[in-house]
């Protein structure tokens, strides 16, 4: 939905018009996106969303699309205030503030997405206690975790996150593009060592200069490990995984982004066989992203050692 679209198929009127002309629409809905790309908008386009909302109480899944928060604007609370049904909330190429935090502890999210592309801007002095307990009920939770960035708090500078107790946290997805996201993961990952579902993007574009380690030690429960990487990303998620206690892992899919040495690739199957679950490892999946070629000498050296360990379980995507 876009309010104040010039396209009439993309104008929530319309669309809330259509539901209630031929319900049969309602129940194939999974997502709703909403865009602005006003700076300010009006009340009546907000009254035409609601409209919309109500007449899908059933969908759970909402991505809010090109909004600065920033810019006071009194439609927002009205917005927010009919999010209270949705159970996951994305955001998209938008500019977030304290206030948002603030507002998203009076809802029901279990889900939270913060993918790159957004911008945040949080005063610590600003949020409630209500907004911190609100990131210890999440279940899953996508950010950034960057660099310190050029302003408070940008793109995921958040100190405060670090002193908030995950109780719930089980599946956590991280960007992490230099050593301070690194750290920032440590952090997170000590509060939360129920996590069951890790996703690592580290695309680092050369090497680290830094003896700081992923530390995945305190992940007892670790089922299943995503990873996209280059190379340097690579080492420091075999550095990471080496770090393991328990042997938990049941899957793996490991995307790459960058043509992989094979000494690096092995190093990293070796670390795997350690710690992948004896009796519940499922599978380990290897993607080519970007065109990057799965070196023919790596699939001979490398594969026997999972193979052997644990059964026909390996592929190459």
């Amino acid at each position: 939905m876009v309010p104040g679209s010039a396209d009439p198929n993309q104008h929530p009127s319309v669309i809330a018009s259509i539901l209630e002309r031929d319900s049969k629409h309602v129940a194939h809905v999974e997502t709703i996106v909403l865009h602005a790309f006003a700076l300010s908008l009006p009340e009546k386009h907000f009254t035409s969303v609601a409209r919309v909302l109500d007449l899908l109480p059933q969908t759970e899944k909402m991505v809010l699309k090109d909004f600065l928060f920033v810019i006071p604007c009194p439609s927002i609370p009205t917005l927010f205030s009919h999010l209270t049904s949705f159970t996951s909330l994305r955001f998209e190429n938008s500019w977030l503030s304290a206030n948002v935090f603030n507002m998203l502890a009076e809802l029901n999210l279990d889900n939270l997405a913060i993918p790159g592309g957004n911008n945040t801007s949080v005063d610590r002095a600003k949020l409630t206690t209500e907004a911190s307990a609100f990131f210890s009920r999440l279940l899953s939770f996508e950010f950034v975790a960057d660099g310190e960035g050029d302003l408070p708090g940008l793109p995921l500078n958040y100190q405060w996150l670090k002193d908030i107790e995950f109780n719930r946290l089980q599946h956590l997805d991280l960007t992490i593009s230099d050593e301070h996201g690194i750290n920032v993961m440590n952090d997170i990952l000590l509060k939360a060592p129920q996590t069951v579902a890790l996703g690592l993007k580290m695309t680092f574009g050369e090497a680290l200069h830094t003896t700081i380690v992923l530390d995945l030690s305190h992940l007892i429960y670790l089922h299943n490990l995503t990873l996209t990487v280059d190379e340097t990303g690579l080492s420091v998620a075999t550095e990471g995984i080496s770090t393991m206690t328990h042997a938990t892992l049941q899957s793996i899919v490991l995307a790459l982004q960058t043509e992989i040495a094979n000494s690096a690739m092995v190093a990293f199957d070796s670390v795997i066989v350690d710690c992948a679950d004896p009796e519940e490892f499922v599978s380990m999946t290897v993607r080519r992203c970007n065109g990057a070629a799965i070196r023919r000498k790596w699939m001979q050296d490398s594969l026997p050692l999972l193979t052997e360990a644990h059964g026909q379980k390996i592929s190459a995507a």
